[in-house]
């Protein structure tokens, strides 16, 4: 049982359950670190708050962590993470019966807040299963931007209210006013099931937005697919929508782009759009009928009811947008060629829905910019590379004679560029190369 109070340091699995009955607070600066495997129960209507402190809860493919309460009919308050520009972490893990699974905060400070939310199932959330919150704050004289970055991948929301509600608001003093800012990133989640809404973006007075990006998500049989107004600039990019009451929901004047999704079966697939959204006017390079954004309205065909993989001939493989950066990578899950899939199982984040991700060869290439070589590749998100060079004859602000300098970094996105050196200033010539150290389990 943990004791009431503020707890910080090792939850090992020896120790597991772990009991929550009553609120604890993280103190400010201290790391909570939850091991893989372990079960916390959380009782009715408890909060873990994390305050300028930082919750590592990283479990594997085969020791996943349970955050739960104990039974469907009570629900925990929620998990609170605010006001760090640490990275909070949720990976592998399995959230249960929750007003709230995940709440973050982000006030003021000219902060920028990442979280990392990947690999994670929500289920029984009444609420809503991730929320945020960015808000600037004021006071005589003075203002500071609040930002909330959070990346969340290859999760599955299935039976809750909504999936992911993104608040972006503000605070002021007089004429003074802190804007709060957040540019998530939900990419290859499954959405099934939902009362509420996939993905929610809300404003409060003077909100700042952001440019939000929801791509190679699927969702089935859900109330709201995605909703959003001024002053958010969202993408939204290779996903599936079927059975959706509302797929896309649009408010105000910014310009933002639908494209190279699937809609079937919605009761509405566009509101507050013009007119060109759904119209058929050519077929796609697969010879699909397709609007003008290369949206297309089809059976995607999947393997199963609660099997989304697509089958051989569906006509979302191959369908999405004809960009380097999104292209598959694994097959499987993907098929087809190296154009994206639509869906969960598309686009290069599709190699972590396994559970080991293969080693694929690099393919690099070089580019010069700002007096700088950058050294770039098609890397798997959340992958290992190690980077070796060797530059030669540099200019006066460089070093010299470094054999083989090394630098090991993990890919978010692909592609990934680094700046390795200072251009030469003559014709002399650089050696580099990288290396796929593959991934490890948890990341």
């Amino acid at each position: 049982m943990v004791p009431p109070g503020s707890p910080s340091g090792h939850w090992t699995l020896a120790g597991s359950p772990y009991i929550i009955v009553d609120n604890i607070t993280i103190p400010p600066g201290e790391t909570l670190t939850i091991d893989p495997g372990v079960t916390v129960w959380i009782t009715s209507n408890m909060t873990v708050t994390a305050n300028g402190s930082l919750i590592q809860a990283v479990g594997t493919p085969s020791q996943r962590i349970t955050i739960a309460a104990a039974s469907s009919s009570y629900y925990y308050n929620k998990i609170l993470v605010q006001n760090n520009t640490g990275t909070n972490r949720f990976k592998y893990c399995d959230f249960a019966n929750a007003q709230t699974a995940i709440s973050m905060g982000a006030y003021g400070g000219n902060q920028v807040m990442p979280v990392e939310i990947m690999n994670c199932t929500f289920s029984n959330c009444v609420s809503q299963a991730i929320y945020g919150e960015a808000k600037g704050t004021a006071g005589e004289h003075w203002t500071t931007i609040a930002t909330l970055d959070p990346v969340i991948k290859n999760c599955v929301f299935s039976g809750i209210s909504n999936g992911c509600v993104i608040l972006s608001s503000f605070n002021n003093y007089y004429a003074w006013i802190g804007i709060g800012y957040s540019n998530p990133r939900i990419v290859g989640n499954i959405f099934q099931n939902l009362t509420g809404t996939a993905f929610l973006m809300q404003v409060g007075s003077y909100a700042g937005g952001g440019s939000p990006v929801f791509i190679n998500n699927t969702l089935v049989n859900c109330w709201g697919g995605v909703d959003a107004t001024d002053p958010w600039d969202v993408r939204v990019q290779d996903n599936i929508f079927v059975g959706v009451t509302n797929a896309v929901k649009v408010s105000g004047s910014v310009s933002r782009t639908i494209s190279f999704n699937d809609f079937y079966g919605n009761a509405t697939n566009f509101t507050g759009l013009p007119s060109p959204y759904g119209l058929i006017i050519w077929t796609n390079r697969n010879g699909t009928p397709a609007d003008a954004l290369y949206n297309i309205f089809q059976n995607p065909l999947f393997v199963g009811t609660s099997d989304f993989h697509l089958q051989p001939n569906s006509a979302c493989i191959d369908a999405g947008m004809p960009d380097w950066a999104y292209t598959d990578m694994c097959f499987p899950p993907s098929q087809g060629t190296s154009f994206p899939d639509q869906g969960a199982y598309g686009g290069p984040d599709a190699a972590n829905w396994l559970t080991v991700v293969p080693k694929l060869p690099v393919q690099v290439s070089l580019i010069q910019s700002n007096s700088f070589l950058w050294l770039n590749w098609g890397a798997i998100p959340r992958s290992s590379y190690q980077v070796e060079y060797l530059a030669t004859n540099l200019n006066a602000t460089s070093r010299t004679n470094e054999w083989l300098i090394n630098r090991t970094l993990t890919a978010v996105d692909k592609p990934v560029s680094i700046a390795v050196s200072p251009y030469p200033t003559t014709n002399n010539a650089g050696f580099y190369r990288v290396q796929s150290l593959g991934r490890t389990p948890g990341d």
